[in-house]
């Protein structure tokens, strides 16, 4: 592939931020709703919730870089700054919960910590990647 000129499209990292929004976004109503009955569920929910907010705003700046000009690409500061917010508070965040919820033997405080951790960690991929398609020339 010497010489082969490749192209970044961006409207399929932002079109993989909205699924894992919404993944995020149900698992975060899942959790939310049932944290009444079982208290380390709360943690998880809100950590899905942050992780659902930004997975929307990385896939608004994506779509955004798509359909931008070469010429006036936006900058890529807010976009970084968003990308490293998923992966401090997605994938860290979702490790805290985890070991509080294994602390207090919940297991489905577990489980949600473990499916937001795989969302967070596919978003700060995505993130990632637009920053690099919004820095190309």
């Amino acid at each position: 592939m010497s010489g082969a000129v490749r192209t970044a499209r961006p409207r399929v990292p932002a079109i993989v931020s909205v699924v894992v929004g919404a993944f995020a976004t149900i698992a975060a109503l899942l959790a939310l709703a049932n944290a009444s009955a079982e208290g380390a569920l709360l943690g998880g929910g809100l950590v899905a919730a942050v992780v659902a907010v930004l997975s929307f705003l990385l896939a608004g700046y994506g779509f955004q870089l798509g359909r931008s000009a070469a010429a006036k690409l936006p900058a890529a500061g807010p976009l970084t700054l968003l990308a490293l917010l998923t992966a401090v508070v997605g994938v860290i965040g979702s490790m805290g919960v985890f070991v509080l919820s294994a602390a207090s033997g919940s297991q489905n405080g577990m489980a949600v910590a473990v499916i937001v951790l795989v969302l967070s960690f596919i978003e700060t991929i995505v993130g990632f990647r637009l920053v690099r398609v919004s820095r190309q020339e």
